[in-house]
């Protein structure tokens, strides 16, 4: 199955654990975007919601969500 997924890795002679790993990422990658667009979308509208002054929402973007 990882053959399938990328060919090159096959033809470059990589271990089929190697191979596996490759494939797994790719399965993961499209979930993985997709849960971090679901949590930076909802962050943005939470604090939307929140009705506050552009200045005290750049800083709460900027200071508190990355301490999160």
């Amino acid at each position: 199955m990882a053959g399938a997924t990328r060919p090159g890795a096959e033809q470059i002679g990589l271990p089929e654990r190697t191979r596996a790993r490759i494939a797994k990422a790719a399965r993961l990658t499209t979930p993985l975007l997709a849960t971090m667009v679901f949590f930076f979308v909802t962050i943005q509208a939470k604090v939307e919601a929140l009705g506050l002054a552009p200045a005290i929402e750049r800083l709460v973007h900027q200071q508190l969500i990355p301490a999160l």
